[in-house]
């Protein structure tokens, strides 16, 4: 049996009752099924510790050690590890008996001599010019990991190469597990031949026809180097891996000499000198601790050439600078929406998975009231705004479950209290919740862990909605008014955004404004609820055009009926919750007309159907989120299919 997390514990279990010989797993999925009582480790003999070293690096010793304490003393054990840092010697000598040690080659830091490895010494604004014209020069039949440190630097560069048409898949550790087996299959298959990855792909990958290995970003550790190196040039083949290096990558110039020095590669000039400079400081800093760090600090302005890849360069030049620049990429993505690029054609699994409430209308913990709106952090942790309950609710991923984290204490106007919250959204940059307070005409800033109370920061306004854009700036609907204000920071009065000029259905006018979503150009789409429309205001426009509906209540395919949440993606496709009509449309930029991409099929409380629909919200990866109001729930459809 194949037992790890992020995939279905309750068919794991199913395998291992009905008994097995050998089981893989990884240590916190075998521990939860030891401590269930699924698993009985008293009967095993053989134990293998695969990627130790990389096991430990990921935090798993003390699961680890309760596996080994766990299992027979009389067992034989087998530890494999690329690499022998002390906390694998340490853990081999205290839980193996008179181990025999075996290793190929030697001991020390060795780079795979079957890949060619280059050095390029870039400017970070560089990198993304760097890697389009390295696609551009791939062959067909070449397929290549290109390694990020980042896991929003995953999602951020396969998001800009989707947007130039240049299919790829991503992979790190906050996708789903089914997502990131479809990546791998995707790439073993051959349906894309360019995979991003984090270093959750840098160990245990077994893709036979790696061809290339691209490192973005120059990992922390050497280890980690090596290993990403070695996914390519495997089972006898010849494999190539280019590292984009950057000055402030200078600490780890030396180890890198090193490595390349000993695989016999080129080490380029540029290299060497920023391990000298640092050495230089290193020993500056013993000598004079405390004093400035003039080396590390000092621009370098030197000629820049590239070292070793000077072909990267399609016009022949040694450094590139005067080449024509790219736009350096931009990995914000506005709150509520996705940041995976969703091409027109994609499509939402129809049949929704309740991931919060559904447990009819209630107080209890794992139940919701009416609720309203809500938002999905990164981890797809989502908040709720449960408006007759008069509290806010978390519910993490897969949780049966939730935790009130503002108000729950009874209605009222009191700093502790919510009086009909109809949203929220997350402030990261000040850890806190800003929430609507419908009934008590404000909007709360309330302290994202285990806040008592909330502070006012806006008053006298009708709010039902609101947004934040990359700069701070606080959207707020105000029905009453029949505006969207924006509030920059330490703003008190704010500045209207949209609307503003009394009810009506003119152009520069809305008539009861429900939700608000702005892009990265900062164009404001307000769902105006009585007028049955959506509504894009370009920053800075005295009047705004409709995007969505417009055409009078009703079913049809170009109308709304009561327009609630909004949401739109990069390409101006506005998403938006089609409260009477019980249906989620898609209206494509310049579309006079929608189509359903969910719901649709009446009234109700089937997997397929939703019952008032109010918020919306994309997460990371373009899986659609509903607030379902009449159900009191929240479903997830998931992105099905996003091609290109």
């Amino acid at each position: 049996a194949v037992i790890y997390g992020g995939s279905s514990r309750k068919s794991q279990i199913f395998q291992c009752e009905a008994g097995v010989e050998i089981i893989i797993a990884t240590p916190g999925r075998l521990n939860d099924l030891v401590m269930s009582n699924v698993i009985d480790l008293r009967s095993v003999t053989f134990l293998v510790l695969d990627e130790a070293d990389r096991m430990l690096d990921m935090g798993f010793e003390p699961q680890i050690i309760k596996i080994l304490l766990d299992i027979r003393p009389d067992r034989q054990t087998i530890m494999t590890s690329a690499t022998w840092p002390e906390d694998v010697r340490r853990i081999a000598a205290r839980y193996m008996r008179n181990p025999i040690q075996i290793y190929v080659g030697t001991l020390d830091l060795t780079a795979v001599h079957s890949v060619r490895q280059e050095i390029e010494i870039v400017k970070e604004e560089e990198k993304f010019d760097l890697l389009l014209d390295f696609i551009g020069r791939m062959d067909s039949e070449d397929k290549m990991i290109v390694f990020v440190d980042r896991k929003s630097s995953a999602d951020a560069v396969a998001s800009e190469l989707i947007r130039k048409h240049i299919s790829c898949q991503s992979i790190h550790g906050d996708r789903e597990q089914s997502d990131r087996e479809q990546a791998l299959e995707d790439l073993k298959l051959g349906t894309v031949n360019i995979l991003i990855a984090t270093d959750v792909a840098s160990r245990g990958l077994d893709i036979q026809d790696i061809t290339v290995v691209f490192n973005y970003d120059l990992p922390k550790s050497m280890e980690d180097y090596v290993h990403r190196v070695g996914r390519t040039g495997r089972a006898g083949k010849t494999g190539y891996a280019i590292s984009l290096v950057t000055r402030e990558n200078w600490g780890s110039a030396g180890r890198l000499i090193k490595i390349l020095e000993e695989a016999r590669q080129n080490v380029p000039g540029e290299l060497r000198q920023m391990a000298e400079r640092f050495q230089t400081m290193q020993e500056r800093k013993r000598e004079f601790t405390g004093g400035r760090n003039r080396f590390g600090n000092r621009d370098n302005d030197g000629d820049g050439r590239f070292f070793g890849l000077g072909s990267l360069n399609s016009r022949g030049n040694q450094n590139g600078r005067d080449r024509e620049k790219l736009p350096v990429m931009n990995s914000v993505h506005p709150l509520r929406g996705s940041s995976i690029d969703i091409y027109p054609n994609a499509r939402w699994q129809q049949n929704g998975i309740t991931v919060a409430g559904g447990n009819r209308q209630g107080y209890g913990i794992n139940q919701l009231s009416s609720p309203y709106s809500l938002y999905v952090d990164d981890d797809q942790t989502i908040y709720v705004a449960d408006t007759s309950n008069h509290r806010i609710v978390e519910w993490k991923r897969g949780a049966t479950s939730g935790q009130v984290v503002a108000g729950g204490n009874g209605q009222g106007s009191g700093d502790h209290q919510l009086d009909n919250p109809t949203d929220v959204i997350i402030d990261k940059d000040r850890d806190s919740l800003i929430i609507c307070d419908r009934s008590n005409r404000r909007v709360v800033r309330w302290p994202r862990r285990n806040g008592k109370s909330g502070e006012t920061i806006i008053s006298n306004i009708s709010c039902v909605g609101l947004t934040m854009d990359e700069n701070g700036s606080l959207y707020v609907t105000d029905f009453g008014k029949h505006e969207v204000r924006r509030y920059r920071r330490r703003e008190s009065q704010g500045t209207v955004a949209a609307g503003g000029n009394g009810s009506g259905n003119r152009l520069d006018q809305l008539y009861v404004p429900y939700y608000v979503f702005v892009d990265r150009d900062h164009s404001v789409y307000v769902s105006d609820r009585d007028n049955h429309r959506v509504m894009k205001w370009m920053e800075g426009a005295k009047q705004g055009i409709v995007v969505a509906g417009g055409q009078g209540e009703g079913n049809g395919v170009t109308q709304l009926s009561s327009a609630r949440g909004v949401v739109a993606d990069q390409l101006g496709t506005v998403y938006v919750a089609d409260r009477e009509n019980n249906r989620i449309m898609r209206w494509p930029k310049g579309a006079t007309q929608g189509s359903v991409i969910v719901g649709g099929n009446g009234r109700g409380e089937q997997w397929n159907q939703l019952d008032r629909p109010f918020g919306l919200s994309f997460d990371r990866h373009g899986n659609l989120y509903v607030v379902d109001h009449g159900n009191h729930r929240v479903q997830k459809f998931e992105l099905q299919s996003n091609p290109n």
